[in-house]
């Protein structure tokens, strides 16, 4: 691809108007194109303030988010081939939604709390913390996935809770009670979610979740499950080192090598070698 280069005057403006780094062939390309330069400075001005502006329901979060979309889009047409790598804060929200439930106690296992806390503190220290969104949704009842998911509109589900090897994933009811689902069960459920839901991945952090994850994968691009019984410690670490990569924009495999050599450095023997019950699956590809 040949390189347009600019006048270091019009980077400098270029910088000032879009107030990030970019790079200099990127900011050709948007300068030159006047249908990428009208949806960049869009873009710009939905990024300067709307995030305030959407918490306070001054705007539609779908109006910020078509913005960005539009600008990747508009820049994409203006590419003859992949040799440009976009900026990470040219990426549209990720949406991480965090859902456990113990049943049966008043309290949630301290273990997923304490899971949350380290996947939180990941997000606070990325220097991209503004471009992802972490929900976390305790005590789940099963009768109420479905709308929790539609609503937050996630891109990724994670999912922490206990598991039984034959009735699958034991989220709460409406009495505290155990609230099974099976793989199969959870792959329907998935696939209604799909037509409305931008979900690209799903990680199952609990015991016997590897058949879940695997359904799962027929459906999705990516998922992660747990093959057996699991230790806390691993899903912990495993959550640490994925989300330390994921909230720096790096990919979902490369992220998932992360969480599984946190497990592997453990001093703990038991841990460490329970890095192999982490399985990692990927949407088939087309025949």
């Amino acid at each position: 691809m040949s390189q347009h280069i600019l006048p270091d005057s019009e980077l400098q403006e270029a910088q000032k108007l879009f107030r990030q780094p970019l790079i200099p062939e990127t900011i050709s390309i948007i300068i030159r194109s006047p249908a990428a330069r009208e949806a960049f400075t869009a873009w710009n001005l939905y990024r300067s303030d709307s995030k305030n502006k959407w918490q306070r329901k001054m705007i539609r979060r779908e109006d910020w988010e078509i913005a960005e979309a539009k600008v990747i889009e508009a820049i994409r047409l203006f590419l003859s081939n992949g040799t440009i790598t976009f900026p990470p804060f040219m990426q549209p929200m990720k949406r991480v939604l965090f859902v456990y439930a113990s049943p049966g106690f008043d309290n949630l296992n301290p273990r997923f709390d304490r899971e949350i806390k380290m996947i939180d503190e990941a997000l606070i220290k990325s220097r991209y913390r503004d471009h992802f969104e972490l929900k976390p949704c305790p005590q789940i009842m099963l009768s109420e996935f479905n709308l929790r998911v539609a609503e937050f509109q996630p891109h990724l589900i994670h999912v922490a809770m206990h598991a039984n090897q034959t009735i699958g994933l034991l989220f709460s009811n409406d009495e505290n009670m155990e609230a099974a689902i099976t793989a199969e069960q959870f792959a329907r459920n998935l696939e209604l979610l799909l037509q409305q839901c931008p979900i690209e991945g799903v990680i199952f952090n609990c015991c016997h979740s590897m058949q879940h994850a695997e359904e799962a994968s027929k459906l999705i691009n990516f998922s992660i499950g747990m093959q057996g019984p699991i230790p806390d410690e691993t899903c912990q670490l495993f959550s640490q080192g994925f989300y330390q990569m994921y909230f720096d924009h790096k990919p979902f495999d490369f992220s998932v090598s992360a969480g599984v050599l946190a497990v592997e450095n453990s001093s703990k023997p038991a841990i460490k070698n329970s890095s192999k019950q982490i399985q990692f699956f990927k949407k088939p590809e087309p025949q």
